[in-house]
């Protein structure tokens, strides 16, 4: 009989202890989830990729006349067609701000390049490739050059900015991937629950005590921590970019 009772009271801590583990292991992957989401709505992130159309009739030769025949970044004459012209470059349709980057086919969010120019600016936006060329290009969007530029002076430019610091500098600060906000957050969820443990424990400590309690509430943050990096790595919100 008290075998029974043992083992009775055995199943219930068990069925306790098991209930009680997938409440705290739903309450812990919802908080990392919530930790992630939040950090991933920080500014400065790369929009979601948008998508192509066709594009309408008429629209190449509208940006033609508005750009006057020239290409945008070095006016060369283009041809208005985008079929191959003897004497005229190719002409190409070229999104200010690409496309896997959020850019739109709204009418502002095109113009005109030549196949060199649109080859070099390949998927930076009109901001990054006027910083890189800055020797070269107005900085203010919308606005060409006012000398013919040749593609020679191009590839000057290009090696002269390739390990520029300026340009690296730019180029880290533009955006926050998705792993860098997800990081940034999850150290700053390690730092706030460190502090949670440390500072209302610290006053009623006595100072023999303060130095197991500070590393005690340091490797629970960091745990913390790291749980939020992992499950970010796990669902995949790491590398949303």
């Amino acid at each position: 009989m008290r075998g029974v009772k043992t083992q009775n009271r055995v199943s219930k801590a068990v069925e306790v202890s098991m209930t009680a583990w997938r409440f705290l292991k739903t309450g812990s992957l919802a908080a990392a989830d919530g930790i992630v989401a939040l950090s991933l709505m920080r500014n400065g992130s790369r929009p979601k990729p948008g998508t192509r159309t066709q594009w309408p009739k008429g629209l190449r030769e509208r940006l033609y006349r508005e750009q006057q025949g020239l290409c945008m970044y070095c006016r060369a004459k283009l041809s208005h067609t985008s079929h191959v012209d003897v004497i005229r470059p190719l002409s190409h349709i070229d999104h200010k701000i690409p496309v896997n980057q959020g850019g739109t086919n709204d009418r502002g969010n095109l113009q005109l390049l030549c196949a060199p120019c649109n080859l070099r600016k390949s998927d930076r936006n009109d901001v990054e490739f006027r910083h890189r060329y800055r020797s070269l290009l107005p900085q203010q969007q919308g606005r060409m050059p006012t000398r013919r530029i040749t593609q020679s002076q191009f590839r000057r430019a290009t090696r002269d900015t390739a390990d520029a610091a300026s340009y690296r500098n730019f180029k880290a600060g533009k955006y926050l991937t998705s792993a860098q906000k997800v990081n940034s957050g999850a150290l700053a969820t390690a730092v706030v629950i460190a502090l949670a443990i440390f500072v209302p424990i610290y006053q009623a400590a006595t100072p023999d005590d303060a130095s197991a309690l500070l590393v005690a509430s340091v490797a629970t943050g960091a745990v913390a921590g790291f749980g939020v990096r992992l499950r970010a790595r796990y669902t995949g919100k790491d590398h949303e970019d």
